[in-house]
């Protein structure tokens, strides 16, 4: 299948039918991308993904290739004419030497059905780290491992614990632990930080939840309440079982955060201007 699922997509601006999508420019060369989820018409939270993705150009010395109100105008043109008011929608800026593009398309996107939020999904413990945790660079060969793993654990997503024995980050997702009613988290400098895990971070400091910056330990498992997952498909996702880890996936601190984020969802779609 192609990387592309729109029937259009955009490259250095030009709207172009999905057959002349070259995917070399996706998995070859150095890649620096963001995936935007789109609801009924709208890009989700465009202010904090653009922010990331200039981020992402300048961590890795490179320059960005489009500016914010073209990306916004380009999107929006190709919500139009993909005729997909629902889906994820990649930006991928492509340095491959002097030949630099960027690309946008809409992407197969998978979201948890209704079960999975209520009952959590299942989780595996990965050893890795990625080079750069703070930019959204594609690392093909990691990606493809995991992959693996999970398909053969029949698992949702890994947890990547570092050489110290800690959970940094998911391998698409930021990670949440809750114990003795204290939420765990990694810092800054650990992790990509996602638009969603902003978003969380925000919504626990106006609750007044008490938090703790910093890696769990793996010997910490056995005394987690619960834990969850957050990203731009899933939202806010609970585990039911990480290894041989279980977890509560009715935690009342949880449901409380996922209220506010689903409020801090339907405002953002009511207040959008195109």
């Amino acid at each position: 299948m192609s990387e592309c699922y729109s029937k259009v997509f955009i490259e250095n601006g030009s709207l172009k039918d999905h057959t002349l999508f070259d995917p070399a420019k996706v998995f070859e060369g150095e890649v620096v991308y963001e995936v935007i989820r789109i609801r009924s018409g709208i890009p989700m939270f465009l202010d904090d993904h653009f922010e990331r993705l200039k981020n992402s150009a300048i961590a890795t010395g490179k320059t960005l290739l489009v500016g914010y109100d073209t990306l916004k105008q380009e999107i929006v043109s190709l919500i139009k004419e993909s005729e997909i008011s629902n889906g994820n929608v990649k930006i991928n800026l492509n340095y491959d030497g002097e030949n630099t593009s960027y690309l946008l398309y809409f992407v197969d996107a998978r979201y948890p059905d209704q079960e999975m939020y209520e009952n959590g999904v299942k989780g595996i413990l990965y050893y890795a780290e990625r080079r750069n945790p703070t930019a959204k660079v594609f690392n093909h060969k990691l990606r493809s491992s995991i992959y693996s793993r999970l398909m053969e654990a029949n698992a949702y997503e890994a947890m990547l614990v570092n050489r110290k024995g800690c959970i940094t980050e998911g391998s698409r997702s930021n990670l949440f632990f809750i114990r003795d009613d204290v939420i765990v988290t990694a810092p800054g400098d650990c992790v990509l930080g996602g638009i969603t895990r902003k978003k969380i971070l925000s919504i626990i400091r106006e609750e007044n939840i008490d938090i703790e910056m910093r890696c769990l330990h793996i010997g910490e498992l056995n005394n987690v309440k619960s834990a969850f997952l957050t990203g731009t498909s899933p939202n806010i996702l609970p585990f039911s079982r990480v290894g041989e880890y279980e977890f509560n996936t009715n935690n009342e601190i949880l449901r409380r955060i996922s209220r506010r984020f689903m409020k801090l969802i339907d405002d953002y779609l009511k207040n959008f201007s195109t």
